[in-house]
């Protein structure tokens, strides 16, 4: 169907629908940078330094706990020691990685001193 007097042309209704598509995205993304309300609120409260503190308090932490419940605490440590102990003629050839709670266990000075 030929185009109507007043009416415009179905080429002319796509050009501007571009055109308007065009100017829609245009100004989305202008709008899209909004500043916060509250910048202070990104910027994080913890200092770096009250990390290293908090580490060095952590590291002044000592506990002294039975050797057997440290024992109990690390399954593949309480087989190894039991299997040791039911088959002492047997040599272990192979290594065992043991915790690192065992190894703070025996540097602390209190234990050591008070199983000797």
């Amino acid at each position: 169907m030929p185009p109507q007097g007043n009416s415009p042309s179905l080429e002319d209704l796509i050009k501007q629908l571009a055109t308007s598509n065009l100017e829609f995205q245009q100004s989305s993304r202008l709008e899209k940078t909004v500043p916060l309300p509250f910048p202070t609120r990104t910027i994080s409260a913890r200092k770096p330094e009250s990390d290293e503190e908090l580490l060095k308090m952590f590291r002044k932490v000592e506990m002294n706990i039975p050797l057997l419940d440290a024992i109990k605490q690390i399954p593949k440590y309480a087989k190894f020691l039991k299997e040791l102990c039911v088959h002492k003629r047997k040599k272990m050839k192979e290594s065992m990685e043991v915790g690192g709670i065992v190894s703070t266990l025996t540097r602390n000075e209190e234990f050591t001193a008070g199983a000797q």
